[in-house]
């Protein structure tokens, strides 16, 4: 029998939620360079299968008050065949739409400082198992950051935001199996591709930065 698991909040963070970037599973925080997993709309069993089928370590997340401090419960029966992809779909798109909800409805109360309930404030918390995080920053040639580039991270392709940030996740296991990830895109004004091919360290965790530029040679990496 799983053991459930409990959200503990020892220090929520003071970083504003609506100044952070939109991501598929959150927002991207750029005084921390880490993401932010948004629980808000998530179910019990939702949380307790994220959290135990994501990049291990310390990360961070915003959840309901009611999510925090108790007992979390997986779901009684396995997930398998079609329904496990299905609850995947959820997982990777409940805070967007979770998100779209919000802005629809009432504005949450906040303390006299103004500031949100400390639950509702994005919060580290420890997660295990088997996908690996991998984020970074895209500039083009001038150093300016890119929107829109193309990125490929072994097989998984992504496209950065209008901040030029992007994030994808990896089975874990894969890690030795990556070599590069390599972007491109086209800066305005200019009618041709920039390109840039970025050793994969399987053991980073900080975000990469990776600056796009004219190339003769594709197979020569840059940082």
């Amino acid at each position: 029998m799983m053991q459930p698991v409990t959200i503990q909040q020892p220090a929520p963070c003071h970083e504003s939620w609506e100044a952070m970037t939109p991501t598929d599973l959150g927002r991207h925080c750029a005084a921390c360079q880490t993401l932010v997993v948004d629980f808000t709309q998530m179910t019990d069993a939702e949380v307790v299968a994220f959290l135990r089928h994501t990049i291990p370590g310390n990360r961070c997340g915003r959840f309901r008050e009611d999510q925090v401090g108790r007992p979390m419960l997986a779901a009684a029966q396995p997930v398998t065949g079609l329904r496990r992809w299905a609850v995947a779909g959820v997982l990777l798109l409940g805070s967007v739409f979770g998100l779209k909800a919000r802005a629809q409805s009432a504005t949450p109360e906040t303390n006299e400082q103004g500031m949100l309930p400390a639950a509702l404030q994005p919060t580290p918390f420890t997660i295990s198992d088997s996908l690996f995080l991998v984020q970074g920053v895209v500039r083009n040639w001038w150093g300016v950051r890119q929107a829109g580039a193309q990125v490929k991270v072994g097989w998984i392709r992504k496209t950065t935001d209008a901040k030029g940030y992007f994030s994808a996740h990896i089975p874990y296991t894969s890690r030795g199996n990556i070599q590069y990830i390599t972007a491109w895109g086209k800066p305005p004004r200019i009618h041709m591709t920039l390109r840039a091919k970025v050793p994969f360290d399987s053991a980073r965790t900080k975000p990469y930065r990776i600056k796009l530029r004219r190339v003769a040679d594709y197979s020569v990496g840059f940082y």
